[in-house]
């Protein structure tokens, strides 16, 4: 019981033993989700003809270099290569952080778009090309060695399952809102 008591935060850094993996990878979803509900409220308050320029300046997200080395001297492993140490599964690792870059420059690519359309939308359907495919947290694997889901994956992983579940649903939930916020500037158009 004590285990669940912990907050995200805390229990993430103790299933990865790494403390800058966990808070970035927590922190990177929790903004992706804000940004993008602001950035949709905003589309749903802006119209054609009164289409603002200041939405990178508003809600641009911060791009995480996962593949950077550290800088300290305890930590020169990249991010990526912590999470597929701290989770002993590199496609799930691969997956999860490709997934969040993933995200991080569509949503950075669909605002800058914005900003350059100022005040009439393109009509090309140019923010069709930035949708991202969502993870499917609970279709088998396609490889032999990982046939279990995304989620059972996860869960084993951070033998947590409520964790592995938020962790999992809110990356999905920040994929999708990027993806809904670009159907809203496509109907808005």
């Amino acid at each position: 019981m004590a285990q669940h008591k912990a907050s995200d935060n805390r229990s993430l850094r103790s299933a990865l033993k790494h403390k800058r993996a966990a808070d970035t990878l927590l922190n990177d979803i929790s903004e992706l989700e804000t940004n993008v509900a602001g950035a949709a409220a905003k589309v749903a308050a802006d119209t054609n003809t009164t289409w603002d320029t200041d939405y990178v300046a508003t809600w641009a997200v911060a791009e995480t270099e996962w593949d950077e080395t550290g800088t300290d001297a305890q930590h020169k492993a990249s991010l990526r290569r912590v999470m597929r140490s701290a989770l002993s599964h590199k496609k799930l690792a691969d997956e999860m952080v490709d997934a969040m870059e993933e995200a991080q420059v569509s949503m950075n690519a669909v605002l800058a778009q914005m900003d350059a359309d100022a005040g009439t939308l393109s009509a090309d359907g140019v923010y069709e090309a930035y949708r991202i495919a969502s993870i499917d947290p609970d279709a088998e694997g396609d490889e032999a060695q990982h046939k279990a889901s995304f989620r059972q994956s996860l869960r084993k992983a951070l033998a947590h399952k409520n964790l592995a579940d938020r962790i999992i649903d809110n990356m999905v939930a920040a994929q999708d809102a990027v993806n809904a916020m670009i159907d809203a500037i496509q109907a808005a158009n």
